[in-house]
């Protein structure tokens, strides 16, 4: 009977080793946090980083802000509608230029808010999001009001 116990006990100890995550794979990180678009798409996301560049694309400053603020962020992307790729445009940054970094468990996803005016043409601040799947990984976050000095303010990030 013991003998049968033991065996028992083996059996499940493999079973349980063989089901256990593999060499190499990390754990995976469930979405902390979701960004509920206007247009009705979701985004979940497990971290978020806030980067100020300047003109010449090179880093300012970075912070990480807090679970608050990263939900109140969340709610302020979620007033955009998620729009056609075909309205991502090149934008030029300046010294009020934004990237925000989403850490998901595809890989990080990056929403640039490069331009403070408004498009003459839709009338709408235009912003890109970068899903991160090569060039059908772009949609445009349009936007009836600018969001970079609101976020800047959540994020704790230093106006210039």
């Amino acid at each position: 009977m013991k003998k049968l116990q033991l065996m028992g006990i083996l059996v499940l100890g493999l079973f349980l080793v063989a089901c256990g995550p593999q060499k190499g794979e990390a754990p995976r990180e469930e979405a902390a946090y979701q960004i509920d678009f206007a247009s009705g798409q979701t985004y979940g996301f497990s971290k978020m980083s806030l980067v100020r560049v300047d003109d010449e694309v090179q880093v300012l400053e970075e912070v990480v802000p807090s679970k608050e603020a990263t939900q109140a962020i969340g709610e302020v992307l979620g007033t955009c509608q998620l729009g056609d790729p075909g309205l991502v445009y090149d934008s030029i940054p300046d010294s009020q230029s934004l990237v925000i970094r989403l850490e998901t468990e595809a890989g990080t996803q990056t929403i640039y808010l490069y331009d403070s005016e408004v498009d003459v043409n839709t009338g709408l601040y235009h912003y890109t999001f970068d899903h991160g799947q090569g060039e059908e990984g772009f949609s445009s976050l349009l936007s009836e009001e600018d969001l970079i000095p609101k976020i800047m303010d959540l994020g704790g990030l230093e106006k210039k």
